[in-house]
């Protein structure tokens, strides 16, 4: 059974993220873990998934924390009666990020699901750098990055943006051959590189087992894709195919392609315009998450 790690803010798109993973996996057995952290408020309203509604004085964090996760399981009930799909709230004094990276131990979590909107002037859960920061906390499992407003449809393309340096095994890529089995999707492997540049046999190589250990499972279609900015290959995604599924690797690199401060702040801000599923980076002897 596939464990899936859901944090919530119990705000609306971070209800559409949960509606997109149980559409997504739909016909898999899986086992949802709602999660809720909480803290007194000096520090909650800057770190942790914000309550719904106002706080009273009967209300402490804790009570906002777990009736804010009774009514959420209510709703999904309200919105599936799936037998394949069970579900366990978790509501926690703690920051949500060391949360995370304990849930995802303790639990096996096969998979981390996140919700992000835009950016606003007023901070929010989910949003430009505390979505970063849930990616970084969950840096040694997959996670899957559901836009605000993005509705589920049948994922009939797949977009692969491979590093041709990078080595990847089959146990590493089991998330989206998971996927992409479910829905016998095609999977377009994008390598970026710099303009006019040549492959390496090194490079060629690398490339070729990830072709082989992709093709177990799912149709190809590579793509060699020139780089000309940072965050061009998310928006190739939308302005060239038809894409209902991005795939990175969750690694540095990646991570600064992720961000963009256009909107004229230090803030980094997060986007992408169809859901993410970033991969774990591949864990070196002795390295430290």
């Amino acid at each position: 059974m596939k464990k899936l790690l859901v944090p919530t803010d119990f705000s609306e798109n971070s209800w559409n993220a949960i509606q997109y993973a149980l559409e997504l996996f739909k016909n898999e057995p899986c086992f949802f873990y709602l999660l809720n952290t909480y803290t007194p408020p000096i520090v909650s309203s800057r770190f942790m998934a914000k309550a719904s509604g106002s706080d009273t004085l009967e209300n402490t964090p804790q009570q906002t924390s777990e009736n804010g996760l009774r009514s959420l399981l209510k709703r999904i009930r309200k919105h599936t009666n799936n037998s394949k799909h069970k579900f366990k709230t978790i509501s926690s004094f703690s920051f949500l990020a060391e949360e995370i990276k304990e849930t995802i131990e303790e639990k096996h979590i096969d998979l981390v699901v996140v919700g992000t909107k835009k950016q606003t002037q007023s901070e929010a859960v989910f949003t430009g750098s505390n979505t970063l920061r849930i990616i970084k906390a969950a840096s040694r499992c997959a996670t899957l990055v559901v836009p605000e407003f993005y509705k589920f449809s049948p994922l009939k393309a797949i977009m692969f943006t491979a590093d041709a340096l990078c080595f990847y095994s089959q146990t590493q890529l089991q998330p989206l051959l998971d996927i992409a089995s479910m829905f016998n999707t095609t999977i377009s492997i994008v390598h970026v590189q710099p303009k006019n540049a040549v492959l390496s046999e090194l490079q060629e190589f690398q490339l070729s087992l990830l072709k082989k250990c992709l093709a177990t499972k799912a149709p190809l279609k590579p793509v060699v894709y020139e780089q000309k900015t940072t965050t061009k290959p998310l928006d190739f995604a939308t302005e060239e195919t038809a894409i209902h599924l991005q795939v990175m690797i969750n690694s540095q690199h990646n991570y600064h392609a992720l961000t963009s401060q256009e909107l004229g702040t230090k803030q980094q801000a997060f986007r992408t315009p169809t859901p993410l599923l970033l991969i774990p980076e591949l864990q070196r002897k002795g390295a430290v998450a």
